[in-house]
């Protein structure tokens, strides 16, 4: 089932691309891949126009970024496909990537056009492969194969989720790490269970928590609550000092092995293994602590429980969570807490122009979990569960109703739009009702930035179109075998 998600997903999320990179974060990321594929080096090109955009001088005098690798490395091989197709696209197939008010580089230049819808493609697998993880991870916890389908497609379907596993951002790589952080626990919790070999599961624990700092350095701070979930539940585990030991040690050289790659980038950058690039920009922590709180919780512009509300069932479902399951409630709770409380004295808590708290995204999943348990799992009929399932419904049709909107609006077109209207756009993007996506996207005039309906329509030549038909048979043939699969059970 977990299968059928990821693919349905991915299919669904590829369709509703709006085929550009829109961020300068985005593009500079991307650039890091370019240089690999072109140069086999890590220094990127500036932004042209904004040289200074989210760079720094290496000790080359080179620019490098400060973002994590962990992306630019997924996304080489889209890269190197894009350089391929861009030779296929006619010059007047570029009038299918018009759609955009604002781009951060030249929608003339037909290669950089077509390598950047090329790198569009990785999250929407990357988000779908969480989706199936999460739905597999709910399983293992005790739901129904179909209640656990319904859960991830509800998680995956929210507007936070299906909007950034459209973009180019790393949040969603980081996401993906953690849900495979607690997926290989649970599975080396069942393997030391059954008699079988923990150890590589606990290997590959330590290695998908690595892999989220090596996609953005910032998700180092889930570590201390993960290893601590990690070091409780080897410890429950059957066998003695040793056996715990080795597990721990087999989790820790797992880990290592992302983050010995992150020094070693670090060191090639900057002839610093320590310096991430963001040490001129430390300074800006310290800010209003209960106002990025606030902020990241509340606010009409990024708040978690507006833009992703399932997370008023994962309080209660972490409560009864850490009854059940301490060590599992400390990993889902402990990381979602440990982002919260890094990001909250952040002066740029917001994410900049984006959708919902951007900084949030690698935790949601985690949340989920706890949310779908309490929601779906098995209880005696009675009052109480029929209403936690009609709350779990009424969040699900809400989160739906967020991601039709969230999909359709280019943000960067809708925040421009914001930035030419108001004088203070910082206090507008977080705490303004009026301009809040939530209300203010169903009436945003601008609603034709997709790219697949034009890529189908012939305008981007016969390459891209066959690409685009591709992918709408993929979701109709993907759409009928999931629901075969949830029908049986």
């Amino acid at each position: 089932m977990a299968r059928n998600i990821s693919i349905f997903l991915a299919f669904t999320y590829a369709l509703s691309l709006g085929g550009h990179l829109y961020s300068g974060d985005e593009l500079m990321t991307a650039r890091v891949a370019e240089a690999v594929v072109e140069r086999g080096e890590l220094s990127v090109r500036p932004i042209e126009g904004f040289e200074d955009y989210a760079r720094v001088r290496g000790a080359d005098g080179r620019s490098y970024t400060w973002y994590g690798i962990g992306l630019s490395i997924v996304a080489v091989p889209f890269d190197a496909a894009g350089a391929a197709l861009a030779s296929l696209l006619p010059e007047s197939g570029l009038a299918a990537f018009d759609a955009p008010r604002v781009l951060y580089y030249d929608r003339t230049d037909r290669r950089e056009v077509i390598r950047s819808f090329a790198v569009t493609f990785v999250n929407p697998i990357v988000t779908a492969a969480t989706c199936g993880l999460l739905a597999a991870v709910l399983v293992r916890l005790g739901l129904s194969r179909r209640r656990a389908a319904v859960a991830a497609l509800a998680y995956g379907l929210t507007g936070v989720t299906w909007f950034y596993g459209k973009t180019f951002f790393s949040e969603p790589l980081g996401a993906l790490c953690l849900v495979g952080a607690l997926a290989a626990l649970l599975a080396m919790r069942d393997a030391a269970a059954g008699g079988r070999p923990a150890l590589p599961l606990a290997f590959l624990a330590g290695l998908a928590a690595g892999g989220a700092v090596l996609s953005r350095v910032a998700n180092g701070a889930v570590l201390l609550p993960a290893a601590a979930a990690f070091a409780w539940e080897s410890a429950r585990l059957a066998g003695g000092a040793k056996a715990v030991a080795s597990r721990i040690a087999a989790a820790a050289a797992g880990c290592a092995v992302p983050l010995l790659l992150l020094l070693a980038a670090n060191a090639a950058r900057f002839e610093d293994p320590f310096e991430t690039g963001y040490s001129g920009v430390l300074g800006m922590f310290g800010s209003d602590f209960p106002e990025g709180l606030a902020g990241l919780l509340v606010s009409p512009g990024r708040g978690l429980l507006l833009y992703f509300p399932f997370v008023l069932l994962a309080v209660p479902g972490l409560v009864a969570l850490a009854r059940r399951d301490p060590p599992l409630a400390l990993f889902c709770g402990g990381s979602a807490a440990a982002l919260l409380l890094l990001y909250a004295p952040w002066a740029q808590w917001d994410g900049g122009w984006v959708f919902g708290p951007r900084f949030l995204v690698p935790v949601l999943p985690l949340l989920a979990v706890p949310a779908a348990l309490f929601a779906l799992a098995p209880a005696p009929p009675g009052s109480s569960a029929r209403a936690r399932t009609a709350a779990a419904a009424v969040l699900a049709f809400a989160s739906f109703a967020l991601a039709a909107q969230s999909i359709q609006v280019n943000c960067i077109d809708f925040h421009y739009a914001l930035w030419r209207s108001v004088e203070d756009v910082e206090s507008a993007v977080r705490w303004s009702w009026e301009w809040s996506p939530i209300a203010r996207y169903w009436a945003f005039p601008v609603r034709d930035f997709l790219v697949m309906p034009r890529l189908a329509a012939g305008e981007g030549g016969a390459a891209l179109a066959a690409l685009a038909w591709t992918l709408v048979a993929g979701w109709v043939a993907s759409a009928a075998w999931l629901v075969r699969r949830i029908a049986r059970g």
